[in-house]
């Protein structure tokens, strides 16, 4: 799980290319919705829900090539906590509170 600070996810903040961690990390999402859709179905819905999600949150024409500015770290980890305690919420039993 990623470090907090402030209460927010820092280990999520962009301090590398985010064009380079989001490329490494969209490569695993089909190894892990096939792994969900073995397992049951409240993980197979939320993998689901979760995964409609990312296409919106992809910038046009694509993502910076540079590392995010503090103020945009910080709201992206308003958001990111924001979205956290949505999933938290609905999926309880998959999203303990740490």
């Amino acid at each position: 799980m990623a470090a907090r600070r402030h209460g927010h996810a820092t280990g999520l903040l962009a301090t590398n290319v985010p064009r380079n961690t989001v490329a490494d990390q969209l490569k695993s999402l089909p190894e892990h919705l096939l792994m969900a859709r073995k397992l049951t179905a409240d993980r197979w819905n939320a993998a689901v829900e979760v995964y409609q999600e990312i296409p919106p949150l992809l910038p046009v024409p694509e993502l910076p090539g540079a590392t995010m500015s503090p103020r945009e770290q910080r709201l992206f980890a308003e958001a990111y906590d924001e979205r956290l305690k949505a999933y938290r919420a609905k999926y309880a039993k998959l999203l303990p509170e740490e």
